[in-house]
């Protein structure tokens, strides 16, 4: 037998195909944290570090979100906030939501009218949350876990 052979054999034998299984659990665990449309204006004390304004446009234009989130380097994922602002040509309102509590955060949009934001939590868990801007409610808050077998 040849060493590269060998070498295989004993590389299949230690590694556990199992070891690197991974499912996904979906609840409402994190129910808690879900973000929340707000009926106020919405705005960060004077002086509050700041990332840099992420701004997320659909696919014609036709609805854009603009979001500011508290400084990473400033902040703990238990102390950070985000205010998104959505603005649609459909809609005379603009819709203000309030995140907080995430170690990092996306905004995309799904067509014109569906907004989304997914933010990590932790290692191994997140909130996917969907907004639907023609019905102005949430289709869908969920938490998600990882879960190794």
């Amino acid at each position: 037998m040849s060493i590269l052979f060998l070498t295989l054999i004993a590389a299949t034998s230690i590694v556990n195909p199992a070891y690197f299984d991974t499912t996904y659990e979906y609840g409402d665990a994190a129910s808690d944290w879900y973000s929340q449309v707000s009926p106020k204006v919405l705005s960060f004390k004077v002086g509050t570090p700041l990332e840099p304004m992420v701004e997320a446009r659909s696919e014609t234009n036709f609805s854009s979100a603009l979001m500011l989130q508290t400084d990473a380097d400033e902040f703990s994922p238990k102390q950070a906030r985000a205010h998104i602002l959505l603005v649609t040509d459909r809609v005379e309102d603009s819709v203000q939501i309030e995140v907080h509590r995430f170690q990092s955060i996306q905004i995309s949009f799904v067509g014109e009218s569906l907004f989304v934001i997914s933010r990590q939590l932790d290692e191994v868990s997140g909130i996917e949350e969907i907004y639907d801007l023609d019905k102005m409610q949430w289709l869908l808050q969920r938490s998600v876990s990882m879960v190794k077998n």
